[in-house]
């Protein structure tokens, strides 16, 4: 379960400033985790929860028309010392540095109350054990207005590590405890989502997404 605490800031109309950080509750239940390798403490059962790293970004739109075009960057690094080893593991522990771009437009002149969104970074991610990994992150968006409140959304999400180790690996392999940390980890989830605007200021959605 991941819960996101963030603020966020526009000094002029153009400027965005944003920073937050997620809190990670973690449960792992199966046979031994890792064949029973010592040291994995967040695989005990139990259920242990913790916050991970800070994320702070800045938004710039460049231009409105005839599509939104948002520069942003972003850089990411640990709130402190937490638990990296093991399944219920609560994150990385990596500095990171996002360069990427946001777009999006209304596509009402060809499909009535419909618009699309897509946002693309590329992370500089620090390496373990001189191994790179960095990664590219593309999500796509398409939605549609039901009605004033209501609208509904398809999304895509494709994440590429550029570097990074094979998975799995033996527990006698030397990376065996860095291994989640620098896994070449690649996926393509899909999902449908539904959103209703309360007031002019506050709304409600939910999301699903599958691998």
């Amino acid at each position: 379960q991941s819960y996101g605490f963030l603020v966020s800031y526009s000094p002029t109309d153009r400027l965005m400033l944003v920073a937050g950080i997620p809190y990670i509750r973690t449960e792992y239940w199966g046979p031994p985790s890792h064949g029973g390798a010592p040291g994995i403490h967040v695989d005990d059962g139990e259920t242990h929860s913790d916050f991970t790293d800070f994320r702070v970004s800045a938004h710039y739109q460049l231009m409105e028309y005839p599509v939104a075009l948002t520069p942003l960057v972003a850089v990411v690094f640990p709130s402190h010392d937490y638990e990296t080893f093991g399944h219920a593991a609560h994150g990385r522990q990596l500095n990171e540095l996002w360069l990427g771009f946001q777009v999006g437009t209304n596509l009402d002149p060809w499909i009535p109350r419909t618009y699309t969104q897509l946002r693309y970074t590329y992370a500089f991610v620090e390496q373990v054990e001189d191994i790179p990994h960095d990664r590219s992150n593309l999500n796509l968006e398409l939605g549609m207005f039901l009605t004033k409140n209501w609208n509904i959304s398809a999304f895509g999400a494709w994440q590429q590590t550029h570097g990074g180790i094979d998975l799995p690996i033996r527990p006698s392999n030397p990376l065996f405890p860095e291994h989640d940390r620098i896994g070449d980890d690649e996926y393509f989830n899909v999902g449908l989502g539904m959103g209703y605007s309360l007031t002019e200021k506050w709304s409600g959605f939910v999301t699903y997404m599958d691998g």
